[in-house]
Formats: C-alpha cells, sequence, structure tokens
C-alpha cells in the first residue's frame, strides 16, 4: 500500500533545518569605526552604541544617530558626560528629552543640550 501525503503537510525540503539568519544587523554600526582603529576602539564603540539602545523608541532615534555620527567628534570631557548620561534611568531621560524637566546635574544638563541642539537647530 502506497502511503499518501496529505497536501497540506510540509514537503521536505532536502535539508534538516533552515539556514539560520541573523535577528538583527546592523550595516551603519560595522560601517562607523575606521579599519584602522584598534580592536578595543571598536569593542568600545560597539558597547557604546549598544548601551545606546533604550527601552523607548523615541530615546533610540535620539541617542542611536548621536552616537553614530557626533560621539567621535566629542572631546573626551563630553564623551564622558555621554556616558553618564547612559546610566541614567529611560524615564527620566524622556522626560529631558522632551523638555518638561532639567538634569540637576550640569554635566547632564550639557550633554542633554548637545544632543537636543543636534536634532533641533537653530
Amino acid at each position: 500500500m502506497k502511503s499518501v501525503i496529505p497536501y497540506w503537510y510540509p514537503r521536505p525540503t532536502g535539508r534538516l533545518r533552515p539556514e539560520p539568519t541573523p535577528a538583527f544587523t546592523h550595516d551603519s554600526m560595522v560601517n562607523t569605526m575606521s579599519e584602522t582603529s584598534a580592536p578595543s576602539e571598536k569593542a568600545e564603540f560597539n558597547r557604546l552604541w549598544w548601551h545606546s539602545r533604550r527601552g523607548m523608541l523615541e530615546l533610540d532615534n535620539l541617542l542611536i544617530p548621536f552616537v553614530e555620527q557626533a560621539y567621535r567628534d566629542l572631546n573626551a570631557e563630553d564623551q564622558a558626560r555621554y556616558r553618564k548620561l547612559l546610566t541614567c534611568e529611560d524615564n527620566d531621560m524622556f522626560e529631558w528629552f522632551m523638555q518638561r524637566s532639567r538634569p540637576e546635574d550640569p554635566d547632564l544638563q550639557r550633554m542633554v543640550g548637545i544632543i537636543l541642539k543636534r536634532v533641533q537647530p537653530d
């Protein structure tokens, strides 16, 4: 007796598993550092990029482009201020960037101002 496979049953493709596809690819993250940068600089930049990803889309839309396009042009003090900003809570950062309140720390005020000036030019 010949076995009949129902029409709705998935047909074998010859492969046991589909080929894995990356869940997230971000070409701009890979291409933002020059090829001559030290591996530790690339690792630090990638770490900073991932820390810039937040739980709110509004913050992602501000911080990711900033870190990709402007962070490396900042002086060392402002880079330290940006890293300090990343330690803050998302809700506080959201209030600051929506200009509903201001950070009490002058370093954070400066960094929020730099980021806002970049997206809201005069």
